[in-house]
């Protein structure tokens, strides 16, 4: 069965397939939290991320390795984009601008918690 975007609502952990970027060249796949959905606004206070106004996470400025870490995309999330997270502080995620807001082509499937 293929994947199909509207299988994807907030809170649900997704794997994906993250962009290009300069920490992971090479492809692999990550797990994460969806916590924007198309149509809600992402905004930041300093490094604080909020989605329609409620805490996601804060942004480090720094990578492990002294790398500058530029924030993430702020407004509206456009149609067939996903605002991903994962609650470990060195989580690479939406909250910055090498990952980004996660378009659904690049989205694998939902993942669910094996017991």
């Amino acid at each position: 069965m293929a994947f199909d975007e509207r299988d994807v609502g907030r809170g649900d952990v997704i794997a994906l397939r993250p962009p290009p970027n300069r920490f992971f060249p090479r492809p692999l796949g990550f797990l994460k939290v969806v916590r924007g959905v198309p149509g809600d606004v992402v905004t930041r206070d300093g490094r604080l991320f909020l989605v329609n106004g409620e805490p996601v996470g804060v942004a480090k400025s720094h990578a492990h390795n002294g790398e500058p870490l530029t924030p993430g995309p702020e407004g509206v999330i456009p149609p067939d984009h996903y605002f991903v997270w994962s609650p470990h502080p060195d989580s690479f995620d939406s909250r910055y601008a090498d990952i980004g807001w996660i378009a659904s082509d690049r989205i694998l499937g939902r993942a669910d918690r094996l017991l």
